[in-house]
């Protein structure tokens, strides 16, 4: 723009035959001055620059998937997977019994209960065969090493214990005579040991609902479970001994037996269906 400033100044000296040329001029220096407003007025309107991205994630310490871990998790969601169909299929043979077996009451609310287990079963195990095919196509790769990322740090910030106890002062035990320890030792009874075991085997398999019904019955009334008594924990009313057993048939079919003592006879007798009579079995003595 200046060396057009002065070519104008030299034509202005001039004659008036390059007046012509001075009007060129003043348009051209019109055009450069209008371009360089609009640079500055664009400058001005230009949107700032956008902010710098974000720092990248620190690199985790696993960043390869190894196979050991896969598997290990593979077999964990097909564990559950095997779990979940046995609870679904027991459930199913719960709900066939309830609508082929007649019971005594509550039929429908239990019903009720089966179903909504069934449909809850059915969901988790949706889940679970949709984890195990991604597990087996390589698509929770990333998850689980979120997960183990998270409990590497959970493991970190958690408070160390101890690696060595304190030492425990030894305890002097004391001295037993000698006629104690020198005794030739009794020989068990094997059979007395058999029993045994099979009394432990049978409390072990007791089942809990009984356990509850014998805290609200009387101390003369329980059941009989594998040929081993059960007494109620209240104190004992005025009556015979009853204890109820449940004798099975085979093919679900079961009968309920009470065994009646008192101190001149021992019967046992059979429940009739839905509260009917009962009718005596057998007479002991």
């Amino acid at each position: 723009m200046n060396a057009l400033l002065a070519r104008k100044q030299e034509l202005l000296q001039g004659s008036f035959q390059y007046h012509f040329l001075i009007a060129d001029i003043d348009a051209e220096i019109a055009r450069l001055k209008c371009a360089a407003h609009n640079e500055d007025l664009a400058e001005k309107l230009r949107p700032p620059p956008p902010p710098p991205p974000p720092p990248p994630p620190p690199l985790r310490a696993i960043t390869v998937l190894k196979t050991e871990t896969r598997n290990r998790y593979l077999h964990d969601a097909i564990e559950d997977l095997r779990h979940a169909r046995a609870q679904l299929q027991q459930c199913e043979d719960t709900m066939y019994r309830l609508r082929n077996e007649k019971q005594a009451f509550r039929v429908a609310d239990m019903l009720k209960r089966a179903q909504e287990n069934k449909a809850q079963l059915e969901k988790t195990i949706e889940s679970l065969t949709r984890r195990v095919e991604d597990i087996e196509e390589e698509r929770c790769d990333e998850e689980i090493l979120l997960e183990l990322d998270a409990n590497r740090e959970r493991i970190k910030k958690a408070p160390k214990q101890p690696t060595t106890a304190p030492p425990v002062p030894p305890q002097r035990l004391p001295r037993l005579p000698p006629a104690l320890y020198r005794q030739p030792r009794q020989p068990m009874d094997p059979a007395r040991d058999y029993a045994y075991e099979k009394y432990v085997t049978t409390c072990s398999k007791f089942p809990a609902h009984m356990r509850e019904k014998l805290k609200t019955m009387p101390n003369n009334q329980g059941f009989l479970y594998r040929n081993v008594a059960w007494y109620g924990d209240l104190p004992e009313r005025p009556g015979p001994t009853v204890l109820t057993e449940r004798c099975d048939l085979g093919g679900g079919a079961f009968e309920i037996w009470e065994h009646t003592f008192t101190p001149n006879s021992y019967v046992i007798y059979k429940r009739g269906r839905r509260g009917g009579q009962k009718q005596m079995v057998r007479r002991i003595k």
